[in-house]
């Protein structure tokens, strides 16, 4: 199912590749709309954004300090609709080299092109492993990217690396196509690393490695 909707995405892609940047303006011009409402929007004016060129003067240069404390106010009470009008259901942890974590908000919108780009990955993958012979087109990932959560803030929102987003949503796939239990996939401060060797030693059929 999923080299199906990984398919579809890239050939929507490699369709509107040469429209590019009239299907970015589009996109960026309704999520202005979407968010007017918010403390983002209104601080902005995102109400009288009509075109490119409105974004471009009112939209100041901003870091990551200039939402610090937006983010932190849903991370600690669990407010919603400051910097987006979606929920924020999981803060993805920067790797961070000033110290502590920053955290990114995620939502359903703002993951969905992750998660068409992992479709995408799996379709090609699936594309070269029918190159293989006969019989060595299904088997278990070796997965070594991250699955768990580093920490959950006081109004209960998740933070960890973005895998773990999608880990937390959709565990029971990942179970299917990793060697990892799923009463294990997402858990807290687990040594991944070692859970993802343990249980790939016991797999007599890895297919492929992530």
């Amino acid at each position: 199912i999923t080299a199906i909707l990984g398919k579809k995405n890239y050939n929507y892609y490699k369709n509107n590749r040469k429209n590019a940047d009239k299907i970015s303006e589009k996109r960026l011009l309704k999520i202005i709309k979407k968010n007017k409402n918010t403390e983002i929007g209104k601080k902005y004016d995102f109400d009288n954004i009509k075109t490119i060129r409105d974004f471009q003067n009112k939209i100041p240069f901003t870091t990551y300090n200039d939402y610090t404390k937006y983010i932190e106010k849903t991370s600690n009470t669990g407010e919603q609709n400051l910097i987006t009008s979606d929920k924020i259901y999981f803060f993805a942890a920067t790797s961070g080299t000033t110290g502590s974590y920053k955290k990114i908000p995620i939502s359903k919108t703002s993951f969905k092109p992750f998660f068409k780009n992992g479709t995408i990955f799996v379709y090609n993958i699936k594309r070269e492993m029918k190159k293989r012979k006969k019989g060595q087109l299904y088997g278990k990932i070796l997965n070594l990217s991250e699955l768990s959560t580093i920490d959950v803030t006081p109004s209960g929102i998740k933070v960890g690396v973005l895998t773990g987003y999608f880990t937390s949503r959709f565990k029971n796939i990942l179970a299917l196509l990793t060697c990892i239990p799923k009463e294990i996939i997402g858990e807290k401060q687990i040594d991944m690393k070692y859970i993802n060797a343990r249980f790939a030693l016991e797999e007599r059929n890895v297919i492929w490695i992530q």
